[in-house]
């Protein structure tokens, strides 16, 4: 079977990854570094200080084209996160990508009803060959129509 990804990428993405487990931090981060050098991958260990950081990224009008967000994690978990980024106008379009280690389907249905665009089991792709990682930036980084991040919606809905 012939499969195309879709690496060429002109500029750096920007990558935010919410994961306090160091072990998948640096699976995460050797699987992407190792599918493209264009990632900019920025690394917070909880909930809240990821959204001090990406409150400053948007006073500097920094690009967010991706968050990778970990569920079980202290000080702030990740649904707390979700609740909080989506209240936020100028945050709450970012794309969110929940990898988690829960297996049952209320915790799915949880990430989903506090804002997650999507939720991958932890196991899934540890188990799996490194093209999962590389399926999923290709679809959300080049084959998904991605929205402008940190503008003020004029939107009826």
């Amino acid at each position: 079977m012939t499969r195309t990804y879709y690496t060429t990428i002109v500029k750096k993405i920007n990558i935010h990854l919410i994961e306090d487990d160091e072990d998948d931090i640096h699976w995460l981060n050797r699987i992407m570094k190792k599918h493209t050098d264009s990632v900019n991958l920025k690394i917070h260990n909880n909930g809240r200080e990821a959204l001090a950081f990406l409150m400053k990224e948007l006073e500097n009008n920094a690009q967010i084209d991706l968050i990778l967000l970990d569920i079980n994690m202290p000080i702030m978990n990740g649904y707390e996160f979700l609740k909080k980024i989506r209240k936020i106008e100028k945050l709450k379009l970012i794309p969110i990508v929940v990898i988690t280690s829960a297996t049952d389907q209320d915790s799915f249905q949880e990430a989903y009803l506090c804002g997650a665009n999507s939720v991958i089991c932890k196991d899934k792709i540890f188990d799996s060959s490194a093209d999962l990682i590389q399926l999923m930036m290709d679809y959300w980084l080049h084959l998904s129509e991605r929205p402008r991040i940190g503008w003020e919606s004029q939107s009826a809905c």
